[in-house]
């Protein structure tokens, strides 16, 4: 099974440590890829911890905020490894955009931090 994890970054944190121990873990079985929007210095990032049979992308943004260039690169990358299971992680804004134009059939989307009620209207 083909396996895409989108994640915004690589910096040292919680959900980027999470995402990387993920993806370690199901290339045992499966053919995983894990791109990371935005790129910093490489002592500031978990990049040590991929396994290297983890295919990294990084599409090397200063910022993972929404903009066309982001969305067109991403949908190149989907279009090109067509994963069986694309991930989400941390970026709402993608799995919206992913699951509205991709034509993408299995999308999961896992937010890491508990969401704050004000940044949300329902109507």
């Amino acid at each position: 099974m083909r396996i895409l994890h989108i994640i915004p970054s690589l910096n040292k944190g919680g959900a980027e440590k999470f995402t990387i121990e993920l993806c370690n873990e199901l290339v045992e079985k499966n053919e995983v890829y894990l791109c990371a929007i935005a790129t910093r210095n490489e002592e500031g990032t978990y990049k040590n911890l991929i396994n290297d049979k983890v295919h990294l992308i990084t599409l090397g943004f200063k910022k993972s905020k929404i903009s066309l260039p982001i969305f067109y690169k991403l949908f190149k990358i989907i279009r090109k490894f067509k994963p069986d299971i694309l991930h989400i992680h941390t970026t709402s804004w993608v799995f919206n955009l992913c699951y509205f134009f991709s034509h993408q059939k299995d999308i999961f989307i896992t937010i890491h931090s508990t969401l704050n009620p004000i940044q949300f209207k329902y109507y």
